[in-house]
């Protein structure tokens, strides 16, 4: 999305952007992206990574294997779920 939107773009354009191009969110900005699923919950999905200086944050590998679990239990999609993506690391 950098590429289409530049650097620094907001959450509503990077919302805006996911849903009409049908593009699952990645962020660890979870507040904010929670509130923007609320207000349009048929949104293209979301997983969310928590970042709290616990044993479960992630590493880049972590959501790379993460990502492909999600993936392979949710096989019809995931639109308009939130998805806390720390739970995948199996």
């Amino acid at each position: 999305m950098v590429d289409e939107l530049g650097g620094g773009a907001d959450d509503l354009a990077v919302f805006a952007f996911a849903c009409e191009h049908a593009r699952i969110v990645l962020t660890y900005n979870n507040a904010d992206f929670k509130l923007l699923s609320e207000e349009n919950p048929k949104h293209p999905g979301m997983l969310l990574i928590y970042q709290d200086n616990k044993p479960s944050d992630m590493n880049s590998s972590d959501i790379v294997k993460a990502v492909a679990n999600v993936q392979a239990t949710h096989t019809a999609g995931i639109v308009g779920e939130l998805i806390v993506l720390n739970g995948y690391r199996w």
